[in-house]
């Protein structure tokens, strides 16, 4: 099982533009106002929703309790976020958004300088990938390991993107969702992500992309190609079916399965047999 490495250099998409608002800013706060702005970029891209809301506990833990408060206001006051006031103590934290003369189509991104506020970030990194990979099973470190031998083309995946998502607007953030999600891709020394929701559920940059970004994936140099599950979910029932009337003659009893199961730490379920009629299988 791969063990949880920390990135050597830290890269954050912000949005384009970013980088003029803060030219006049001391390196250390402009790092942790790239990161501010980077969390309410992203979070705002994939939920796709008017406001992104935060805690300023969690907020001072990255950015520091003394330096927190200094670090929103400066960023709502150089026009890079806007915070709302539906405040509630102990029950709604503030809203945030990219400010709208931000709101460009496309992502740009920021790497970090500061050695200590580097550190910093690389420290938390570490303790919430390690928290994540706790919940993990042997199927997941697998696909966890396979995920890192992706690649993209990523002139040809932004051709794509644009190609596929309506440019009547400057801010989209289904497109910047593609660019963020190609980025991440690309980021090799920061390994590409895996997360396991509660339900089970794997996600990873490429459950983001559009079919015709995906399309310019590779893997080891060679391209990939993709299945519908959601199309097989009838042949997968029926297997299920017959392995239910007849567990020693199925798909699933065959000995490479069982094998690659046991290698992903699959549980294959015993049925008691007879559990349906063949009539019933049928």
């Amino acid at each position: 099982m791969d063990q949880a490495e920390a990135p050597k250099e830290i890269v954050l998409p912000v949005p384009v533009g970013f980088g003029s608002h803060t030219a006049r800013v001391a390196t250390k706060k402009r790092d942790k106002m790239a990161w501010l702005a980077s969390l309410v970029f992203t979070r705002e891209c994939s939920l796709k929703k008017e406001w992104v809301q935060l805690s300023y506990q969690r907020l001072s833990k990255v950015l520091g309790t003394r330096y927190a408060k200094e670090i929103i206001e400066r960023s709502i006051n150089s026009n890079i976020i806007v915070r709302n006031g539906f405040f509630k103590k102990g029950l709604t934290s503030f809203g945030y958004r990219i400010h709208d003369c931000l709101k460009d189509r496309g992502v740009a991104e920021h790497k970090v300088q500061d050695r200590v506020f580097l550190n910093r970030l690389r420290q938390i990194w570490m303790e919430n990938e390690q928290s994540r990979r706790g919940t993990w099973h042997p199927i997941h470190f697998e696909m966890h390991r396979r995920l890192q031998q992706f690649d993209i083309d990523e002139n040809l995946a932004h051709q794509a993107a644009s190609s596929c998502i309506s440019s009547d607007v400057d801010f989209d953030s289904s497109y910047n969702g593609q660019m963020i999600a190609i980025k991440r891709l690309k980021a090799k020394d920061d390994c590409v992500p895996l997360k396991v929701g509660t339900t089970g559920r794997v996600y990873t940059p490429i459950c983001n992309m559009k079919k015709l970004v995906r399309y310019h994936l590779r893997a080891e140099g060679e391209k990939v190609s993709g299945f519908d599950i959601k199309a097989s979910q009838p042949t997968f029932f029926g297997l299920l079916l017959k392995f239910m009337h007849n567990p020693e003659n199925s798909f699933l009893s065959e000995p490479e399965v069982i094998e690659r199961a046991k290698d992903y730490g699959v549980e294959i379920p015993a049925i008691p047999v007879g559990f349906c009629s063949n009539h019933e299988v049928q």
